[in-house]
């Protein structure tokens, strides 16, 4: 912002649509992702050999990381997008005059790489928008005035997870990444 006095920011969300699924296992790894099933009809185990990232597999998470991870580095080193992500959340910032163009970079971007964002994970660039679990406003050109808020939803969900945890007296797999 002191560089550029006076301009106001927008920034907008990007969420890759079935993350793991888009992000194909290694085929050199391959025979180490088989999966062992049990079948109640045939009574025995079947197996299988997966070909993206298992959603619930503790090590997909961070194998995923790495593509959005790549996608906001180079975008932020070939188009100087003020650019990070989240696990599959892309979040971007840009001066007003430029958000358009920055968000249709990114989106070009995106499809060239061959992945699926659909336009309602991924709206345009605006003042106020979602990231997160906040909400972001972007509302001064000196940015004094901006703030990001938690939304309500999600300061519903931390206080039951407290709740719980509090009452279990103990922090559960489930809430430990929350």
């Amino acid at each position: 912002m002191e560089k550029f006095p006076g301009e106001m920011l927008r920034g907008s969300t990007s969420d890759f649509k079935s993350a793991y699924r888009q992000a194909s296992a290694n085929p050199l790894h391959a025979m180490f992702w088989i999966l062992a099933i049990y079948n109640p009809e045939h009574n025995c185990t079947c197996f299988a050999i997966a070909g993206a990232q298992l959603f619930g597999c503790s090590a997909a998470p961070l194998n995923f990381c790495r593509i959005p991870n790549w996608c906001s580095v180079v975008v932020a080193r070939l188009h100087l997008i003020a650019f990070i992500s989240c696990i599959d959340d892309m979040i971007f910032f840009e001066r007003d005059t430029f958000a358009d163009v920055a968000y249709r970079v990114w989106r070009s971007f995106a499809t060239a790489c061959g992945w699926f964002i659909p336009d309602d994970k991924s709206p345009p660039p605006n003042f106020v928008f979602r990231a997160l679990g906040a909400f972001v406003h972007l509302v001064s050109p000196t940015c004094a005035e901006s703030f990001v808020a938690i939304t309500e939803d999600r300061a519903g969900k931390m206080q039951k997870a407290l709740a719980d945890i509090l009452s279990d007296c103990k922090l559960t797999p489930s809430y430990s990444g929350q």
